[in-house]
């Protein structure tokens, strides 16, 4: 799941040099099933990143979406609440933006609910 990563480059501007790296970090703690007692803390260091950030998070939806989406697959009952409120952070905070996405959530949802 690390390969996932390497898909995609950020663009480190000045202003984001640092959200960019904890972004980076926190998405390959999340990634490692080893370090799965530290998954708590990468998804509330993620909601507080994406809310602080506001609008400018919206270039890190692309690598934060998919691993959440994964992790919720799992069906982690001591995750699920930090996963969906997660999700709902980063909807909260970039709404329109979020519309790329909302399929795979939305599939996402229904297979958990529904399976």
């Amino acid at each position: 799941m690390i390969k996932y990563l390497k898909k995609y480059d950020f663009q480190e501007k000045k202003e984001n040099k640092y959200p960019t790296k904890a972004i980076q970090h926190l998405v390959k703690v999340l990634l490692d099933p080893t370090l799965r007692d530290h998954h708590h803390i990468v998804l509330q260091g993620m909601s507080y990143i994406v809310k602080h950030l506001v609008s400018d998070c919206v270039e890190f939806l692309p690598v934060i979406i998919p691993p959440l989406m994964i992790l919720i697959k799992t069906n982690d009952a001591d995750l699920i609440l930090d996963l969906y409120q997660c999700v709902n952070a980063i909807i909260v905070n970039v709404p329109k933006d979020i519309n790329k996405f909302s399929d795979i959530i939305f599939e996402t949802i229904n297979e958990v609910m529904f399976t």
